[in-house]
């Protein structure tokens, strides 16, 4: 193993206590220069005080040294595995590159709906037809998206769990979830919400209690049979926004568009901290975004 090479400091602090020691064995083994013990106390304070100073100068300068260096560095190389990627013509959100007047919900514009927009799109819905509606909070939401609540109740009687799934059907395991944390929460009603369809083992099992499944045919009927003004203004609210680009259910902000080792997939924009994941798919009307009529 190679002998580690000394640093200035260290050579010039063995000397100062070199010096330090042969004054002091000096006193005590020479009695015939303990006459001059003043000039030796005198001399001893000097070269501790010297050695201070340069003790001090030594680590001040290296801490400067080592700023310099973290300055100058060059920045650090973002993850490749998770480099923003440019978004794909065929799976961008969609733009205004052709306004499409509605005064209708269509299952296009329903396919189009990230998680997010769905749950705010219900929660108007509920809200336009006479329910004090009011979305929870992004996160873990326990089987539950929405509270409804009667005017002046501190607690709700209502609860609504929503599923944008598109390439799936409901079945019956978050049915059953929304029903158990009804039944321990006390709450009478249920609502299950999705752009999509249910399973028989789902709708068997919703038969006969307080728990209405409504899939997205029954959304789109139901939200079109409203008045007029109260259908564009939902509308009006929901295409205002960026209705297609996912919401990180943890972080509540817009992903982005990243490429990873097996394609590109929706991630967080504050990875490393969160690492939430979506992926990517083919929105139903491409290159089409919606105005709501009037």
């Amino acid at each position: 193993m190679p002998r580690r090479r000394r640093s200035k400091e260290e050579r010039f602090s063995e000397a100062i206590l070199s010096l330090l020691m042969v004054l002091g064995l000096g006193w005590f083994l020479l009695p015939q220069v303990r006459g001059v013990e003043v000039v030796l106390g005198l001399i001893a304070v000097v070269a501790g005080a010297l050695y201070l100073v340069v003790v001090v100068w030594f680590a001040k300068r290296k801490s400067t040294k080592w700023e310099n260096q973290q300055n100058s560095a060059p920045p650090l190389e973002p993850v490749q595995a998770f480099q923003t990627a440019p978004l794909s013509p065929y799976k961008r959100p969609i733009q205004a590159t052709q306004q499409a007047p509605l005064s209708q919900l269509t299952p296009a514009l329903l396919s189009d709906l990230e998680w997010c927009s769905f749950e705010i799109l219900v929660t108007l819905y509920f809200q336009r037809s006479g329910y004090l509606a009011r979305r929870r909070r992004a996160g873990p939401d326990g089987g539950v998206d929405i509270e409804l609540s009667q005017l002046g109740a501190n607690l709700p009687y209502a609860y609504v769990q929503c599923k944008a799934w598109h390439a799936y059907t409901v079945g019956i395991k978050p049915v059953r979830e929304l029903f158990g944390v009804m039944a321990a929460d006390k709450v009478t009603l249920g609502f299950f919400v999705t752009t999509g369809e249910f399973t028989n083992e789902a709708i068997a099992f919703a038969h006969g209690k307080s728990l209405k499944l409504i899939t997205g045919r029954d959304l789109i009927k139901d939200l079109n049979a409203l008045p007029e003004a109260e259908r564009i203004a939902i509308l009006r609210e929901i295409t205002a926004r960026d209705y297609t680009t996912p919401t990180c259910p943890r972080c509540d902000v817009k992903m982005v568009e990243r490429q990873g080792s097996r394609g590109t997939f929706w991630g967080c924009r504050k990875y490393p901290r969160c690492r939430q994941t979506f992926p990517l798919r083919k929105h139903a009307a491409e290159d089409v975004s919606y105005t709501a009529a009037g």
